[in-house]
Order: C-alpha cells, then structure tokens, then sequence
C-alpha cells in the first residue's frame, strides 16, 4: 500500500483498516516471508500520517493473522499479532545532491524516503515479521516429535515406549547400583 506524500497534507491523513480489503499482498509477494509463515494480506487496526517540520510521523496499530509451523511438531497454527507503529520517515528525494550524504545526516531511528512516496505496506509487513517469536510454538505444552518414530510425543502416532536411554557414560554406574 503506497502512499504518496503529497497526500499527507497539514491535519495528517487517517488509515483505518476493517479486515476487508487486501492490503499487504504486494508487500508480502516482494519481501518473500520465511518458510513456514504464512501471513494473511487483510489487517485491522489504524495508521496516523503526520507531516512535522520536514519528517513524516507515523503512529498506529495494527492486528494480522499469520500462519506460523511449530518448532516442536511441525504442525501449522494461526495466531494474532498487535503491532504498535511508532516511527519518523524523512524525505530526501530532491534536498541533497549526495544520496549518501542524506543518509548520513538522518537520525539513526529514522526510514529514508528517497522517492515521494511511502510504502505502508511494506513496513507493516516488515514489523510484523520482527515480532514473531524465533521458535514458534502451537502451545506452550507441545510435546513435540518422537525421535525414534517420528510421530507426535503422547500420541496414537507413537506407539514407542517411554525409554530412558541412558548416557553411555553412567551405564556402569547403573550396572554398580543393580539397575
């Protein structure tokens, strides 16, 4: 969802999102999520543009759907993100002669717009996959897989029995001790 900049005029411009609309597809198809994230193009949730002083304040919240596999049993879950947008965008399109210069002179928190255009999407899509956890879990119990059989822990899928395999580096302890 681009936005152009001359659209954010003095009062600022509104962006609500109802969950209705397909905003996020291009963002998504351009950015390439990681395996085993799914996330869903319509988003609720608001954005407020406001043009101060030369940079352009973006303030918002957002809720997507993602689709994430689980870390322990491989198994797909949807779940719910918030998102709180909290961001300054500053426009060097045509105010140095050195791009890199420009960018150098920006604030270390800042998104460099180097066209007159911002694209909503993209960043939206980029602070929702920041948010994810790094190993993502259908429950926070997930028993995971079998190493032996493959199937679910705790499961009709594995029928192995509850071993205790035992470090070959105690076994002779456990010999010692009659076990």
């Amino acid at each position: 969802m681009k936005i152009r900049l001359d659209q954010i005029t003095g009062s600022g411009l509104q962006i609500r999102f109802d969950e209705t609309e397909d905003v996020l597809s291009p963002a998504i198809n351009m950015l390439h999520t990681p395996m085993g994230v799914h996330l869903s193009p319509c988003i609720t949730g608001y954005v407020s543009l406001d043009a101060q002083g030369g940079l352009i304040l973006i303030n918002g919240r957002i809720s997507a759907r993602v689709t994430l596999d689980c870390s322990r049993c491989l198994k797909a879950f949807e779940t719910h993100r918030t998102i709180d947008l909290h961001f300054s965008a500053r426009n060097l399109s045509g105010d140095y002669t050195s791009l890199d210069m420009a960018i150098l002179d920006t604030q270390p928190d800042e998104i460099v717009l180097t066209e007159d255009e911002l694209d909503l999407g993209e960043l939206i899509v980029q602070e929702v996959l920041m948010d994810l956890p790094l190993q993502p879990l259908c429950r926070e119990d997930c028993p995971g897989l079998c190493s032996r059989c493959g199937g679910l822990k705790g499961s009709e899928e594995c029928r192995c029995e509850e071993e205790k395999e035992i470090d070959p580096r105690w076994q002779k302890l456990m010999t010692m001790r009659g076990k």
